[in-house]
Parts: C-alpha cells; sequence; structure tokens
C-alpha cells in the first residue's frame, strides 16, 4: 500500500481489457483501441495476444499492405539509398527506428534469398541438370 492507496497486482488483468476485447472485435485497429482508452499501441497490442488465442488474434489483423503502407515503405527504402541513416528515416517518414531496420533488414534478406536462388539455378545448369 502506498498513499493509502492499493497497487494492482501484476497478475490482474487491465480494468479496460474488456473494452478493448469488444472493440477489436467490433473491427477497431490497434490504434484507434489506445486512442480511445488512452493506453499504448504495444501495451494493447500484447494485452490482446495474451488473451485471445492465436486464431483469434489473426482473425482481426488487417492487412498490412495498405496503400499508405507501400507508398511508406518506398519512401523509407528510398531515403536509405540516398544514404540517411535509420534514424534520421524514423523522423522524416514518422515511425519508429525499430520499424525501419526492421524492414531494412527484411529488404536485405529478400535480396540474399533471390541471389542463392540465382547461385543455385546457375550451379544446377553448370551439372547439366535444367531448370525452368
Amino acid at each position: 500500500m502506498i498513499n493509502g492507496t492499493q497497487m494492482p497486482r501484476r497478475n490482474q488483468k487491465p480494468y479496460w481489457l474488456d473494452t478493448a476485447l469488444m472493440l477489436r472485435r467490433s473491427g477497431y485497429t490497434l490504434k484507434k483501441i489506445s486512442e480511445r482508452l488512452n493506453v499504448p499501441i504495444s501495451t494493447v497490442r500484447y494485452q490482446l495476444s495474451i488473451n485471445l488465442n492465436p486464431e483469434q488474434y489473426d482473425k482481426y489483423c488487417v492487412e498490412p499492405s495498405t496503400p499508405e503502407g507501400r507508398i511508406r515503405t518506398k519512401k523509407i527504402l528510398d531515403l536509405n539509398k540516398e544514404g540517411f541513416n535509420g534514424n534520421q528515416i524514423a523522423q522524416l517518414v514518422g515511425v519508429s527506428r525499430q520499424y525501419v531496420y526492421k524492414l531494412l533488414r527484411l529488404k536485405k534478406e529478400q535480396e540474399n534469398q533471390r541471389l542463392e536462388y540465382v547461385v543455385n539455378k546457375t550451379l544446377l545448369e553448370k551439372k547439366g541438370k535444367t531448370t525452368n
């Protein structure tokens, strides 16, 4: 007890969780739920992920590839090609540093997979095996 008030227990669910679950099931995005409840998005995401089974949680996820998202991704990749670092890109685009670095890492992994495919295809062709 601090100053006569009881601190919430760690294993208790947040007072707003039932409302968040109802809003999510009604089609609200994490951002909208966060704004409506005045709770950080990361906290909402965490609580929903531990209180819904994976099928339920995934069912309410919205396709991330929106026109705005594609424009934002292109801008991040273009700024990176121009030589801006992750911190600068995050500030210019209005996203987190972590998002920028994750996107750049995924892009690099895709490029490496394409390169591996080309190398493997070339090796197979040299051995006389045909590829399509």
